[in-house]
């Protein structure tokens, strides 16, 4: 060096030297390595959202998900999953190494701004704490700021958004390399009329140098699945491969059955005998011997196409030749593959659900399927309804005072669908609490000429009628979705307008296929008025769902249960109407989608809980409602409920 040819002092130079590596070292990086190594050395599981508290390990299918999530090159991943399997864990681990090792600017898009909140709370905030590599590149540790918040990280050198997938807002404005979406098939899959998710997350990708979508989803509905379009388009989907202990072969898990030969057997309707019978030598193989399965498994598609891990990443075709790597990969893998459950709980889950089944009950059958198996629930059945008579013998006893009926205690706000028929009006208020429980309150029909004062004279008195909860705090209805079909548009219009926060609202159904539940435009048509579009057909798709689910004690919560009063309006005649569409699967250009048909049969009342249930989304999604606040509230024996549902509709 020209500093030692000029016989400069020796600390001189040591001082020169010194300061020039100082100032080379903000570029100095470690040399890459892929998620699953640096998850080994740096990962660590949080006690409060983790079952085991502890050091990272990688369950042996887990490391290829991982490094594809590493690997530069792809672009997508799609993994379809039952619950149990560790891909929250594995986005999280992701999200740390984007941060600390690899930085990347991220958006962690989870299903609605509620979601994304807790899962800040529970997994972002305690991995920082807890993951000292992401710590150290986290200046506001410790402190909250504008680079510290719910919505909000900022790293040395990159940044992570935490946001909400239903609301357009959330994908605007924003600039990403890696976006996550947990939970995918619980977003909408129209997001407030701009198209679905994964197309609006992923434009904020454009411009990256290392663009990356990873999707995680446990499935839903075979029929409009946005993970299994998105896996359909992936260039290789696999699926883990085991050896079985006794003949070698490899195979794929399978569910299987007694026509079969092979799959998961058991005997004597005993869950505890739960084995796997293998489908090349039929012999019998033991829970215990999974975890050494785990070990020599791999990952291949149907036409040969493996994984391969170690220092590298490689794709090998079935001759062993390498591939070049692929933009975009699918995963499948279910329970039976997690080391931390037994065979035996997922055969007794299976045996109750199946039980439930053969009862009338397919509820717990489609979330066995769908959370155990991973896979989604394909509905084969023509004409597929609900039994009424079945919802009307169920009617429930509801809290009452001097012979009214009350609201109960889990009832947080109140919300009424309106159907405008031309000589009546037939309506519903329905409260909501939490996780879509709901308890039907009153339902009215008002015969009049829509052309005279009288009936809407008769309607102000219902916009602005109270009712009583349990505990004794007086409701208000914060939101009415009212049905501007038919003949009398102008007329209710006009009846819209003069109500303030627009509690009242005009709507109008939209039978296309996959539209979300509720659409509010952000301005006013030219009669002055934001009408409300609802997706009806996913609107009757929840409700139908709902109204399959089960409940052997009503006084205990149940998600989207719902509750009917014993009362005058709650007759047989009632639940004929709720029950009266049937879901039809029929062949539209080409292809496969479902209708609802009521077949000539009156469904008012249906139409009316479709106008409630467009009225609490649009209430959640536009006008601030924040049903664990008002849960809060409930449980600090407050009147916050009253507060919140008066500002909402006043």
């Amino acid at each position: 060096m020209q500093l030692l040819e000029l016989n400069y002092p020796q600390t001189t130079i040591k001082a020169c030297l010194a300061a020039i590596k100082k100032g080379l070292s903000p570029f100095l990086r470690p040399e890459p390595l892929s998620l699953s190594k640096w998850a080994t050395e740096n990962f660590y599981l949080s006690a409060e959202s983790s079952y085991v508290q502890g050091n990272w390990t990688a369950i042996p299918w887990q490391v290829a998900i991982m490094d594809c999530i590493s690997h530069d090159d792809i672009k997508e991943i799609n993994w379809i999953k039952s619950a149990r399997v560790g891909a929250t864990k594995i986005m999280l681990a992701g999200v740390a190494y984007f941060a600390a090792h690899k930085p990347r600017n991220q958006i962690f898009y989870q299903p609605t701004d509620g979601d994304s909140k807790e899962f800040v709370k529970t997994e972002i905030d305690t991995m920082i704490r807890d993951c000292h590599a992401v710590q150290k590149v986290f200046p506001s540790y410790g402190n909250k700021g504008p680079g510290n918040t719910d919505a909000l990280k900022m790293f040395t050198g990159c940044k992570l958004n935490l946001k909400g997938g239903k609301a357009a807002k959330n994908y605007r404005r924003l600039s990403s390399d890696v976006n996550w979406y947990d939970e995918l098939e619980a977003f909408d899959h129209d997001v407030e009329g701009e198209g679905d998710p994964l197309t609006l997350g992923d434009k904020r990708l454009e411009g990256s140098f290392y663009p990356k979508s990873v999707r995680a989803t446990t499935p839903k509905f075979a029929h409009n699945s946005l993970i299994e379009k998105a896996v359909q388009g992936s260039d290789y989907y696999f699926k883990y491969q085991l050896p079985c202990p006794h003949c070698k072969e490899h195979q794929v898990l399978e569910w299987g059955g007694p026509d079969l030969g092979y799959g998961f057997t058991w005997t004597d309707n005993n869950p505890n005998t739960a084995a796997y019978s293998c489908k090349h030598c039929q012999c019998t193989i033991e829970n215990e011997a999974l975890p050494d399965m785990l070990e020599a498994g791999y990952w291949q598609t149907e036409c040969g196409v493996k994984i391969i891990t170690g220092d590298v990443l490689e794709f090998i075709d079935a001759t062993g030749q390498a591939l070049e790597t692929p933009r975009s990969v699918g995963f499948h893998i279910w329970t039976a593959y997690s080391p931390f459950v037994a065979w035996a709980e997922i055969v007794r889950g299976f045996i109750k659900a199946n039980t439930a089944a053969k009862n009338g009950d397919l509820t717990k059958l489609k979330t066995w399927i769908n959370t155990t198996k991973g896979e989604t629930w394909k509905e084969d059945s023509e004409g597929e309804t609900v039994d009424y008579d079945l919802l009307h013998k169920r009617r429930e006893h509801y809290p009452r005072k001097d012979k009214k009926l009350l609201v109960p205690n889990r009832g947080l706000t109140l919300m009424g669908g309106w159907d405008m028929q031309d000589d009546r009006v037939e309506g519903e208020t329905r409260a909501y609490g939490l996780d879509g429980e709901n308890y039907l309150i009153d339902y009215f029909v008002l015969y009049g000429n829509p052309a005279q004062p009288f009936l809407w004279e008769q309607l102000k008195a219902r916009v602005t009628k109270t009712y009583t909860r349990e505990d004794g705090t007086i409701m208000p209805i914060t939101r009415i979705c009212f049905d501007s079909g038919g003949h009398f548009t102008d007329a209710v219009y006009s009846f819209c307008k003069p109500w303030p926060n627009q509690k009242v609202i005009p709507s109008k159904g939209s039978s296309e296929y996959d539209k979300p539940i509720a659409t509010l435009p952000p301005k006013k048509n030219d009669k002055g008025v934001r009408l409300l579009k609802i997706g009806t057909d996913t609107a009757k798709d929840i409700i139908y769902n709902w109204l399959s689910i089960e409940s052997n004690n009503p006084d205990e919560p149940v998600p989207g249960y719902c509750h009917h009063p014993i009362a005058e309006f709650t007759h047989e005649a009632y639940f004929k109407q709720l029950c009266a569409e049937e879901r039809i699967e029929k062949l539209h250009r080409g292809r496969k989608r479902f209708i609802y048909d009521a077949k000539g049969r009156r469904n008012e009342a249906l139409d009316c809980f479709v106008g409630s249930l467009a009225a609490f989304q649009v209430s959640k999604q536009h006008f601030g409602l924040n049903m664990e606040v008002l849960a809060a509230g409930n449980q600090g024996g407050t009147n916050l409920l009253a507060d919140i549902a008066k500002r909402l509709g006043s």
